[in-house]
């Protein structure tokens, strides 16, 4: 606005319909995505509203480069033969090394897909300049330039020639820093100038070329060895002697690496423009596992689950249940189409139509390889909590099934789905219901978790905040759960399985919901049902899942909590 001279009036007559399109690193997340919003909200770049936060989207660098690249031009070799030519988008920024594989499936218009997981390396040119800092340090320590003042200007003069020049290995180099006065012959200060050999500059480099080449090779192999091309943007790609020692390690491969010729620096602001005027990726390729917890039914032939019998408990339906199960909903390196729906089933019981309030299932995230493990370990490294999918069941009880149970105890049998978008660059979620034959919707919100690990039950307060809670527990199942808005209660939600339907493999999996949840999604059709507590309740199981590629017409934003 200070750039322009009418730039306040300028401002004010768009802010209302402003649509902003924010960039960041490939391994950020929704947990990342909600601290960005939230601060254009504090800093007055959008409303505190829901059409204010949907004014909003986000898009990784590593995609915000392709589009670049396309308005650039250096598409314009694959486009002319796009069978079996997959290539390479290398962002290399000031902190991180963004990779990404793509491959074009259509040309009018023009489709590209993911077709590895995306990489994210901490490797950029601040790498670089910390190094340079260091070795600075180490070199001068007996010298009157090894003071911290005087490194940190060497560093900044480093940074601003012999960084950005540096294109041979052969050549001596000299870092520019005082005036001809300055002198050290035995650092190798002379008239202001810092003496470096080539090898020496060259191996401030090397750890971040060895970063980026080991995880384009990664890339390669990830995509079956599609990869023909490496396209190379962002500030750092300006670097002669990075651009060099890429080509040099992938010439084997049969890989070329090209750059553009205008300003690469520009890149992810280019692209991110494009990427909303365009929007020419329609598949994207999940970077780990996703799944939920669920209650696996005792098994006392099953060493496991005798290992695990203290955490045993018995719901009112009757079936004895083990926590922890781990079931995937999206494998590592799977890909998603933005146009995908997945469909969650649920059936969820309950002992008093009074506590039907919030669903809350919570995505687990394993990290650990394309193994599926059994259980979920949540001390362990490679096991974080990625989200929760909330969602309001209030208004589910006009169609519960009033049923029998265990002891005669009439409990409510309330049956709905929540659907999950996975493949776009934020989640979305909505809930689903048929109340006297019609179908419904209702809004469903994801709040991630920023710690990245679920709270243990017993550090959990009995009473919550914001939410007074009915609690349903078993002396031996360790676990507690609440109905937000309520009032404390023993009535809770139960759990049943008497329901299954049969799943369709699903083109790919979403980020999705549970606290303590179930399925995996499909190979082959099959019928199956688990039992699964959400939202601290001990109750629900899910009865199947779909996945179809309907895009709703309206798509709910997720909120931050």
């Amino acid at each position: 606005m200070d750039t322009h001279a009418n730039g306040q009036a300028l401002w004010r007559a768009v802010e209302h319909d402003l649509q902003l399109v924010l960039s960041h690193p490939n391994g950020w997340e929704g947990a990342q995505q909600t601290k960005m919003r939230t601060a254009a909200i504090h800093g007055g770049l959008i409303p505190d509203t829901d059409e204010g936060r949907a004014r909003i989207r986000f898009v990784t660098e590593g995609e915000a480069s392709l589009h670049a690249c396309v308005l650039n031009g250096l598409a314009e070799d694959v486009l002319a033969n796009p069978a079996g030519h997959g290539f390479i988008v290398a962002d290399a920024g000031g902190g991180t090394l963004d990779i990404s594989s793509y491959a074009i499936r259509g040309t009018s218009p023009l489709v590209i897909e993911e077709i590895a997981p995306p990489d994210c390396v901490f490797a950029g040119s601040v790498f670089v300049s910390r190094r340079a800092r260091n070795f600075f340090e180490d070199k001068l320590r007996n010298s009157k330039y090894g003071t911290p003042d005087s490194l940190d200007h060497i560093t900044k003069r480093f940074d601003e020639t012999t960084k950005r020049l540096f294109r041979d290995i052969k050549e001596t180099q000299f870092v520019h820093f005082g005036s001809p006065l300055d002198k050290d012959t035995n650092a190798g200060i002379r008239m202001g100038q810092l003496k470096l050999t080539g090898a020496e500059v060259a191996a401030l480099f090397e750890p971040s070329i060895e970063a980026a080449v080991a995880s384009i090779k990664a890339q390669i192999e990830a995509s079956g060895g599609q990869i023909k091309s490496v396209w190379l943007v962002g500030g750092f790609a300006a670097s002669p002697w990075l651009f060099s020692q890429l080509q040099e390690h992938l010439s084997p491969f049969g890989v070329a690496v090209s750059r553009p010729d205008t300003q690469t620096s520009k890149a992810v602001a280019d692209g991110a423009i494009g990427f909303y005027c365009d929007h020419h990726v329609s598949a994207r390729m999940s970077k780990f596992m996703y799944g939920v917890e669920y209650l696996r039914e005792y098994d006392p032939k099953d060493d496991e689950h005798v290992a695990r019998k203290s955490r045993l408990f018995e719901l009112p339906s009757g079936p004895k249940l083990l926590p922890d199960a781990f079931d995937c909903i999206l494998a590592r390196g799977l890909k998603v189409k933005e146009s995908t729906v997945f469909s969650r089933k649920y059936c969820t019981e309950v002992t008093n139509l009074s506590t039907l309030s919030v669903f809350e299932v919570e995505i687990w995230c394993y990290r650990g390889g394309n193994v599926t493990p059994k259980w979920i370990l949540r001390n362990a490294d490679n096991f974080s909590t990625l989200c929760y999918v909330r969602a309001d069941l209030s208004p589910l009880a006009g169609s519960a099934q009033a049923k029998s149970g265990k002891g005669g105890k009439t409990y409510w049998t309330i049956v709905f789905s929540i659907e999950i978008h996975f493949g776009l660059t934020e989640f979305k979620a909505r809930i689903k219901w048929t109340d006297n034959q019609k179908i419904k919707y209702g809004p469903a919100s994801i709040v991630y978790n920023e710690g990245g690990h679920r709270a243990e039950d017993d550090d959990e307060p009995d009473m919550l905040p914001e939410d007074d809670t009915g609690i349903y527990s078993h002396p031996h199942s360790g676990t507690r759960s609440y109905v937000p808005s309520r009032a404390p209660s023993r009535d809770g939600y139960v759990s049943n399985s008497k329901y299954g339907t049969p799943s369709q493999p699903p083109v790919d999996f979403p980020k999705s919901p549970s606290r303590r949840q179930s399925m995996e999604f499909g190979r082959g059709d099959y019928e199956r049902e688990r039992r699964i507590s959400a939202g601290r309740h001990a109750m629900s199981l899910i009865i199947g899942e779909t996945a179809t590629s309907v895009l709703p017409q309206s798509r709910q934003r997720a909120r931050s909590g």
